[in-house]
Formats: structure tokens, C-alpha cells, sequence
């Protein structure tokens, strides 16, 4: 299938961690700074498609987080979106919002997002597989996606790049 004109995602070069106490972005590997989660194995990609004449923007990654010392907390997905479906292989239970971890998806002006924390006995190795669909995003030369990660104390983001045949 033939897409239409590609949307401008910005490819980040460096995932950055931005302390909370200040708007310095700041390089997990170079700050002195330990980041409560390391992340790995990270691809993302961006795929419209057309359905009942709406364009739908499919937002796909995998990622897989190290969790660190001292993480207790929730285990949990789940979306803050109406117009956001999400197929993931990870359970849902309960989750409070300064225990989570928030995965932000942006399109242009709108935000999609779904949350996950985990628990000190499930510190080694937690892998996601998320889609997320929305409709009627607009497309311009500003639009773009991320993946933040936010853990109540920072955040690390990481790019989203695009596909652009089906």
C-alpha cells in the first residue's frame, strides 16, 4: 500500500534523563547520575493506515527495562486515552500515578499515553510489546512521536522512527 507524505519524526541521537529539581537534560552515561531503570533492546516505528476514509497512526516499540534497587511499586498498563487501543503481553492490575512508570506517546498536538511500575520481587528484566492506535492525527513538518519513560523522579526518552510502505 502506497502511504501518503510523510510525517516528520524527529529521531532523537542521544536518550536524555532529566532530573526532576531541574530543566537540565542530562546523559544517563555521562551525568553521574544512576537511573533507576536501564533500557535495552529499543525499536520504535510509526505506520499510517486508512480506514472508513480516517487516517490511523500505529505506534509500535518493544523495549526491554533492568529494573534497579529500591524499585517497589505497581505492575500495571493502562490507557489515559479514549480514542487509544493497546494489545500488550503484560498483565494489567492496580497502579498509582507517583508509583508508575508513564510511557507518553505524542503525535503533532495529541498526547497518548499508558502507564507501568512493577514491584522489588520483579527487578530483573520487564519486556512490553504496545500498540497504539488513534485517529485523526494532523500531519505537518512538527509532527512527531517519543516514548517517555517517567519514574516519579526523571525521565529518559527514546525515538520513534517511521515506516513508510505497508
Amino acid at each position: 500500500m502506497k502511504l501518503p507524505s510523510p510525517i516528520h519524526l524527529p529521531l532523537l541521537q542521544l536518550a536524555t534523563f532529566a532530573a526532576a529539581a531541574g530543566s537540565a537534560e542530562l546523559h544517563p552515561r555521562t551525568a553521574g547520575v544512576i537511573p533507576p531503570f536501564n533500557v535495552t533492546d529499543f525499536y520504535g516505528q510509526v505506520r499510517p493506515d486508512k480506514f472508513d476514509d480516517a487516517w490511523w497512526y500505529w505506534v509500535e516499540f518493544n523495549v526491554t527495562i533492568r529494573m534497579g534497587e529500591g524499585m517497589a511499586g505497581c505492575y500495571a498498563w493502562q490507557t489515559t486515552s479514549s480514542n487509544t487501543s493497546i494489545d500488550t503481553s503484560i498483565p494489567v492490575t492496580a497502579c498509582t500515578e507517583d508509583e508508575a512508570i508513564f510511557w507518553a506517546f505524542t503525535v503533532g498536538e495529541g498526547s497518548y499515553g499508558l502507564t507501568v511500575g512493577w514491584n522489588e520481587s520483579m527487578r530483573s528484566i520487564l519486556q512490553g510489546n504496545t500498540t497504539i492506535r488513534g485517529t485523526d492525527f494532523q500531519q505537518g513538518e512538527d509532527d512527531g512521536v517519543q516514548v517517555v519513560f517517567y519514574n516519579g523522579v526523571g525521565n529518559l526518552t527514546l525515538p520513534v522512527t517511521q515506516i513508510l510502505e505497508d
